[in-house]
C-alpha cells in the first residue's frame, strides 16, 4: 500500500486501510496509474476524470476491501464500454463498481460538483434509470473505509 500522501481526503482513507490491515482485514491495491494511462482512458471514453477518482487511481490504482472492489482505469474502461454497448449506459458515465443484480455505481461527469467532482449515481440497466447517491466519490470511499473499519472492530470484540 502507498504511504499517506496526496490530497487531504486520501490521508484518513490511508489511515483507515492501515488500521484494517492491523486488525487482520485483507486490503488489496493495485499499482498507481500514470498520467499517460489517464490520458488514454479519458480519450477512449470521451470523459474527464473527476478529481477524487483521479486521486484514487494515481494513489492506489484500484482498491478492494471487504469484498468491495473499486475499479481502476483498466477495469473501469472495460465495464464502462460494455455497459454502454449492452445496457445503454450514458456516455457521460464512468463505471467504478458493479453492484448486485446488474446495477452499476458510476461517476456522472455531466453532473459537476464543487472541486472538480462529479455526482456518484447508480445505473439500473433494466430500466436505464440513473439515481443519485447524493455524495462525491471521495465521501463514498471514505464512508466505505469507515464502515469496514467499524465492522472489523466489532468482529474483533
Amino acid at each position: 500500500m502507498s504511504s499517506a500522501r496526496g490530497p487531504a481526503w486520501i490521508e484518513p482513507v490511508e489511515e483507515g486501510l492501515s488500521h484494517l490491515q492491523d486488525l487482520g482485514h485483507e486490503v488489496f491495491v493495485g499499482l498507481p496509474a500514470r498520467e499517460e494511462a489517464i490520458a488514454s482512458f479519458e480519450a477512449a471514453l470521451g470523459v474527464v476524470l473527476p478529481a477524487s477518482y483521479r486521486d484514487l487511481v494515481t494513489t492506489y490504482g484500484w482498491l478492494e476491501l471487504g469484498g468491495f472492489v473499486i475499479f481502476g482505469l483498466e477495469r473501469a474502461e472495460v465495464q464502462t464500454l460494455a455497459a454502454r454497448a449492452m445496457s445503454g449506459l450514458p456516455e457521460r458515465c464512468i463505471v467504478v463498481q458493479v453492484l448486485g443484480e446488474g446495477a452499476l455505481l458510476c461517476l456522472d461527469t455531466a453532473q459537476p460538483m464543487p472541486g472538480g467532482e462529479s455526482a456518484l449515481v447508480q445505473f439500473e440497466p433494466s430500466g436505464r434509470v440513473l439515481s443519485a447517491e447524493a455524495m462525491t466519490f471521495a465521501a463514498w470511499v471514505s464512508a466505505l473505509v469507515t464502515a469496514q473499519l467499524r465492522l472489523a472492530r466489532a468482529r474483533r470484540g
